[in-house]
């Protein structure tokens, strides 16, 4: 599958953002570099799966490789190596990079479950206390579910961006500067491209 392509110009105003220049923007960092990427690595992680249950153009083991995947190491579902999503064509912050591997169904979701406005919780919060196991992804509906997952979570991240763009008075949370609100536009733009499965074509 090929994604679209990200504009250079916003790569480089995202990587050149310092660690305390992101976290100090609650709605840029918390609600797409934190939870939002992470839902796009399970969008991701789950359509390809998807697509090689109908081309069998690898095998399980072969999948697993590709993506570096880890079952149920230190207390996490399924751990997933951050350069693997960079190979397949999509643009991650350099400190997302940095970070090496991406939690996949981690417990830590059940607060976005729970308290983001998440319409189904029922069927995230089975998958986020599953135990997964390798051959969950040879699963069809397991699958699809957890793709689903991934859109759920990333709707909830561009909600909770512009709820909190203009700041929360409830959590003290100040408004940010327009330029990184825009910033975090383009990404939303981007990522909901990826998100959807859509084709560098379309």
């Amino acid at each position: 599958m090929t994604y679209p392509k990200l504009n250079d110009t916003v790569i480089n105003e995202v990587n050149k953002l310092t660690e305390m220049e992101r976290e100090k923007h609650y709605a840029f960092c918390h609600e797409l570099l934190w939870y939002g990427i992470d839902a796009v690595a399970h969008a991701h992680l789950m359509r390809m799966a998807k697509k090689n249950l109908s081309d069998r153009k690898l095998s399980l083991g072969e999948l697993i490789d590709r993506y570096g995947l880890a079952f149920g190491e230190n207390y996490t579902n399924i751990t997933i190596k951050a350069d693997s999503i960079v190979s397949d064509g999509i643009f991650l912050p350099q400190h997302k990079v940095l970070i090496k591997k991406f939690s996949l169904f981690n417990r830590d979701y059940l607060n976005r479950v729970w308290y983001a406005d998440w319409k189904d919780k029922e069927y995230a919060e089975e998958l986020i206390r599953r135990k997964w196991e390798p051959n969950d992804l040879e699963d069809k509906d397991l699958v699809l579910a957890g793709e689903r997952f991934g859109k759920d979570m990333w709707l909830s991240c561009v909600k909770g961006f512009n709820q909190y763009k203009n700041g929360y008075r409830i959590e003290e949370i100040p408004k940010q500067p327009k330029d990184i609100t825009i910033l975090g536009e383009k990404l939303i733009k981007y990522y909901s491209k990826i998100v959807a499965g859509a084709n560098q074509n379309d």
